[in-house]
């Protein structure tokens, strides 16, 4: 199961992560409680979608997304069908230090993965600090959220994962409480993990250890491209190692970030008029301000329809469709009045002289 990433919404910096850690665990707890709801509010989200970009409410950023619309449309018709589960109570100190374990080791080396950098799997980082019972998961979610229930909504939704293993893992009957924890990550922004669990012991020592000593030192990763191979940015020529991203046919991969017009560096998500030219990318006024033709007749650049004339040469020049340009004059031709010798010769090819 692939770590969700978000590709939603943006968060405001002065959100302190334990309003987020709580907003979160309380989304989870009405989701499962109320599946239809949240389908409810689905099909609005599903409503804002242009092909693969998202258009959140309000004033935020579009984003561009894996499956557009489909992934949205796949969650609304599963939650129809899912029946609800119990609430998720607070996980102790234990389970929330493991949580904040990995937030710390995948949000500074900025990589997407379950595993740690210590080759750690969930179960092994719940080990640390207690003794879990039946079961436990993990669900993670990078990106930047206004709250805690767009984080669970993008889970529930699980853009790009084949197995929708987070959607599945939110709502599996079997858990009886959840910690989480956020924190900064050096790719996405922001790292929400979230661990489940049937049952969890404390262990006393080890959590009073770790609150002493801090979390684990960070080990050196290979896992460096975020578990995707994605190329190289074309606005930036660095790596792209996860986050949101713009791929644009023939020209390429964009971060989200570096999809800017070449002209005045404003955003290009979700513009539909962009233009590119010569290999580089435009907003439809900067565009037309250094490419567009200028109009024959009045002078000014074509932003939209155009009509062509094609000259003998062979050039082509352009006007706007309500320009008219002005009609040439017709010459007036005189007739010549033919000559008497000049009309004999005429009857006599004609074989008809008249007789005088």
């Amino acid at each position: 199961m692939m770590p969700a990433v978000d590709n939603t919404s943006t968060v405001p910096a002065d959100k302190p992560w334990e309003t987020l850690e709580a907003e979160v665990l309380d989304a989870l707890s009405a989701a499962r409680l109320a599946p239809s709801d949240v389908a409810t509010r689905l099909a609005t989200r599903a409503s804002l979608y242009k092909g693969k970009t998202y258009q959140p409410p309000g004033n935020a950023r579009p984003r561009q997304t894996k499956e557009g619309a489909s992934a949205v449309k796949d969650a609304i018709q599963w939650l129809q069908k899912c029946e609800a589960a119990c609430p998720l109570a607070e996980a102790g100190v234990g389970l929330k230090l493991a949580a904040e374990d990995h937030a710390v080791d995948v949000g500074g080396a900025g990589v997407a993965s379950h595993r740690g950098g210590d080759d750690s799997r969930p179960e092994d980082r719940a080990t640390r600090y207690g003794k879990w019972k039946g079961a436990v998961g993990e669900c993670i979610w990078y990106g930047r959220a206004t709250t805690g229930a767009q984080v669970v909504e993008d889970l529930i939704v699980d853009d790009g994962v084949r197995d929708r293993g987070h959607r599945l893992c939110v709502f599996d009957p079997r858990w009886k409480a959840a910690a989480v924890r956020a924190g900064a990550h050096a790719t996405f922004g922001t790292v929400v993990c979230i661990e489940f669990c049937v049952g969890f012991d404390d262990d006393e020592d080890a959590i009073a250890a770790r609150q002493t000593n801090g979390p684990p030192p960070r080990v050196a990763r290979t896992d460096v491209a975020t578990q995707w191979d994605i190329g190289t940015c074309r606005g930036c020529a660095k790596i792209i190692r996860g986050g949101a991203v713009v791929e644009v046919p023939k020209l390429g991969k964009y971060h989200e970030a570096c999809f800017l017009c070449s002209g005045c560096g404003t955003s290009l998500a979700g513009d539909a008029r962009k233009k590119e030219e010569n290999g580089y990318l435009f907003c439809q006024p900067c565009w037309v301000a250094l490419y567009a033709p200028s109009c024959f007749v009045c002078g000014n650049k074509i932003d939209g329809d155009r009509v062509g004339t094609k000259a003998s040469d062979g050039s082509v020049s352009y006007r706007h469709p309500t320009c008219k340009p002005a009609k040439t004059p017709k010459k007036k031709t005189k007739k010549k009045r033919m000559g008497a010798k000049a009309l004999v010769n005429v009857y006599k090819a004609a074989g008809a002289l008249p007789k005088i």
